[in-house]
């Protein structure tokens, strides 16, 4: 899989949740295989996921480094 391929699956997932009502992502390609990609996800609830996460999508996507923070 392509890092590109890894990002637009992302948008996908966070535009076909009825929940998320605001999104913002700042994707980084740092090879074919490898990115960050960092964002906030405001929910129907008020809640905030904030979240970040260093990946390589070479075979299966592997995590080298993420946080999660959800608040509200």
């Amino acid at each position: 899989m392509l890092i590109t391929e890894y990002f637009n699956k992302i948008e996908a997932d966070i535009a076909a949740c009825p929940n998320v009502v605001e999104s913002q992502l700042t994707k980084d390609i740092r090879s074919l295989h490898i990115g960050i990609v960092e964002g906030m996800l405001t929910f129907t609830d008020e809640s905030v996921l904030y979240f970040i996460e260093f990946v390589n999508v070479k075979d299966l996507p592997h995590s080298y480094k993420y946080s999660y923070h959800l608040s509200g």
